[in-house]
């Protein structure tokens, strides 16, 4: 069929039934949280850089002056295992 039928015309339905196969047992995704409460005025680049930053921060090993590993944890409601 082309195009469907009525008016205006309607997409033709597929069968959205996924083929045989196994389940998927992981799922990779990126996560951005952002909140611009401090202006970073001090912050070296170019007048287009982004200096909005969160109030406080949590600065890590590759920066000089220090900072350090820290861990957080964060809720996964409905997970079926641990992730890394």
């Amino acid at each position: 069929m082309n195009g469907g039928s009525g008016s205006p015309l309607r997409m033709e339905m597929v069968d959205g039934t996924p083929a045989a196969g196994p389940l998927a047992v992981s799922h990779e995704f990126t996560l951005h949280h952002e909140q611009d409460q401090t202006y970073l005025q001090s912050a070296v680049g170019s007048d287009e850089m982004d200096r909005w930053i969160f109030s406080s921060i949590a600065v890590g090993t590759g920066f000089a002056g220090g900072g350090g590993a820290k861990s957080f944890t964060l809720p996964l409601p409905g997970t079926l295992s641990t992730g890394t």
